[in-house]
């Protein structure tokens, strides 16, 4: 939440604030969506991981 205030705190005015989150059970909690709110930030998740889209993971597939 401290971090939330931060990031909020550092933009002039009452401009939103759009955060580029992962998927952690923290970042998605009800507690922490009502302080985003609270502070005008617009979490922007990332999508889920997928080995299959990582050509390095195919890579090393290969190798294996």
């Amino acid at each position: 939440m401290e971090m939330l205030d931060n990031i909020s705190g550092a933009i002039p005015g009452d401009e939103k604030v759009y955060l580029f989150l992962d998927n952690a059970s923290f970042h998605r909690s009800k507690e922490t969506a009502a302080h985003m709110k609270l502070r005008n930030i617009e979490p922007v998740y990332n999508v889920s991981y997928k080995f299959i889209y990582n050509p390095c993971e195919r890579l090393f597939g290969q190798y294996k």
